[in-house]
């Protein structure tokens, strides 16, 4: 028969490891039946890896989730990065000593463009003047003015140029142009979404916190008069519209001398928090009172556990992934909300917020360009942070992970 002594550590059982060269038992009288060998089983079983380094590396094994971890990381980046190394200021007109009709809704310019662009409105038959004054003795290449229209009677015009001909914009190169108040829209955007998205961080961290405790309370006293009250609590707030409710609440926050009748940024972070704990709230009670049953639980408490470490140290981390997924889905929520509420003027317009920026490009119906960037820029956003969460959530969630 053939020797096995050379295979040291091997599994017989899922618990078991059995060591061949302590026991006294000849290699002719050892038999294995339907056996493989498989030396990465003898390092797994002996050196058994942390929760947290199992849930990197299920997390590290789904790509797409990966590809999207750097696309979100690089966000985040520029979004910290670009509004400190702009050459133009975030929240201000691009220069300052030139006409601000001429800085209005400028197109997109980068290094060997030219592009023209076409003014409507109350533009001044002096100004006119001035530019073809200016334009008299040069020749047709370094023209500003390329027509222009007077209408109904002398009072509007319809004004087309080279913006970038004029002196003090040679050097000017906004990379997606310029929005109705000539501030550069890259710059701004990137400065509007880190503030916006550092209201809704703050607010979904407080949520989740505040909904964990609330849950975990509520079902630890399931059935109880307690836990009665308790949701009752949450059925009359979740009762009212979300939208109806934030707005009473900021509303009624807000100062009518300071805000103007407005939702300041700090009522609208405080009435976010009290609209957004529910959610979080109900899964963690649901999933409290299905497993303080469970045989792990009932272990610890034999052991001499206490209640609170059963909760927050068996419990909830079960439905971590769960809970994180909320989390990252209430960001660009919370986001998106603040956008609707500048939308239907509840919200101060003089926030730099990412949702004045959707505003502001938007009131430029004549340059759609302009609205591509934050657009474009909050969609990535939104679909990186939604497969990261579903993966770590699969990495997390025992269901999954045995599959």
């Amino acid at each position: 028969m053939a020797n096995y002594q050379h295979l040291g550590k091997i599994a017989l059982m899922e618990s078991q490891i059995v060591d061949f060269k302590k026991l006294d038992i000849k290699s002719d009288d050892l038999t294995i039946v339907g056996f493989k060998y498989n030396k990465s089983l003898e390092k797994t079983l002996t050196k058994p890896t942390s929760f947290l380094v199992g849930v990197l590396k299920r997390f590290w094994k789904n790509k797409w989730a990966v590809g999207f971890l750097f696309l979100l990381i690089l966000i985040l980046l520029l979004t910290i990065i670009i509004p400190l190394v702009s050459p133009y200021p975030s929240f201000a007109p691009i220069v300052s000593n030139v006409t601000p009709t001429f800085i209005r809704s400028l197109p997109p310019r980068l290094i060997g463009m030219d592009p023209i662009h076409t003014y409507e409105g109350q533009i001044s038959n002096v100004l006119i003047e001035a530019l073809q004054k200016y334009d008299q003795n040069l020749p047709d290449s370094q023209k500003i003015i390329v027509s222009y229209q007077i209408l109904q009677g002398g009072t509007s015009a319809i004004l087309t140029i080279h913006p970038y001909r004029i002196p003090q914009l040679n050097d000017v190169y906004p990379v997606i142009g310029t929005d109705i108040n000539g501030y550069d829209m890259w710059t701004k955007m990137w400065a509007g979404f880190a503030s916006s998205l550092g209201l809704a961080v703050l607010v979904s961290i407080i949520s989740i916190i505040i909904g964990t405790i609330y849950g975990a309370i509520a079902g630890t006293f399931a059935g109880s008069t307690v836990d009665i009250v308790m949701m009752r609590i949450i059925d009359v707030i979740g009762s009212i519209p979300t939208i109806v409710l934030l707005i009473v609440l900021s509303l009624v926050l807000s100062s009518s001398e300071s805000a103007g009748g407005s939702i300041n940024s700090d009522s609208l972070a405080f009435s976010l928090i009290l609209t957004n704990w529910m959610s979080p709230a109900y899964l963690v009670r649901m999933h409290i009172i299905r497993t303080k049953d469970a045989e792990y639980v009932q272990a610890t408490r034999v052991i001499g556990g206490s209640r609170a470490r059963c909760i927050f140290v068996h419990m909830l981390p079960n439905i971590s992934g769960r809970i994180f997924v909320r989390f990252v889905n209430t960001i660009p929520a919370i986001i998106f909300l603040q956008a609707s509420l500048i939308f239907v003027g509840l919200q101060s317009a003089d926030t730099n917020t990412f949702g004045q920026i959707l505003q502001d490009t938007y009131d430029v119906t004549n340059v759609p360009q302009m609205l591509y960037g934050p657009v474009v820029l909050f969609c990535l956003f939104s679909v990186s942070m939604q497969i990261i969460a579903n993966a770590i959530n699969d990495a997390i969630d025992p269901r999954v992970v045995g599959r």
